[in-house]
């Protein structure tokens, strides 16, 4: 694990001078098969993530490592605050020794798994902002209304659907 560490931290440390990784930021994940998928999520609550960008203009990150073949992350892309289409999500596969590095303020979850899986989770602070590490945000689902006949959608595309046959 220090071997680790030492390699993900210069990886981490040459591509943001303002980032850091500390060796108490590691965390294992265990998913079992049949455990549901985490909810969507940030790495880092809105308020450390405004004050690390208003005081060094740079934001948390986080790392993961893939410890075995098919990893899935999901991730929300272009969803950096805390409402997230459902039509919206992106399934990425790591392979066994592939790093994934994102931003802490993008919305993502765990995926569920249909065997065990393990992997490495890393918190990235910034240098010199007071950060609590494993203080995640819940990211809600946007919901969208026809307005003719009030119904409530889950997703842009549910909507979309809905008004062509919609009634009223």
């Amino acid at each position: 694990m220090k071997k680790l560490h030492a390699i993900i931290k210069r990886i981490i440390e040459n591509t943001e001078d303002q980032w850091e990784v500390k060796a108490s930021s590691w965390n294992a994940f265990k998913s079992l098969l049949g455990g549901a998928r985490q909810d969507p999520h940030k790495d880092f609550p809105a308020l450390e993530t405004s004050k690390a960008l208003s005081k060094k203009n740079c934001i948390q990150a986080s790392v993961i490592v893939a410890l075995m073949p098919g990893t899935r992350f999901i991730v929300f892309p272009r969803r950096l605050g805390s409402l997230v289409d459902m039509d919206d999500t992106k399934v990425l596969v790591l392979d066994k020794g592939q790093i994934l590095v994102f931003r802490g303020d993008l919305v993502h979850a765990g995926a569920d798994f249909d065997e065990e899986n393990i992997r490495l989770h890393c918190y990235v602070l910034v240098k010199g902002i007071e950060q609590k590490e494993d203080t995640t945000e819940a990211a809600a689902f946007a919901s969208y209304l026809c307005e003719n006949c009030l119904l409530m959608c889950d997703s842009r595309r549910h909507l979309s659907n809905h008004i062509r046959t919609c009634k009223t």
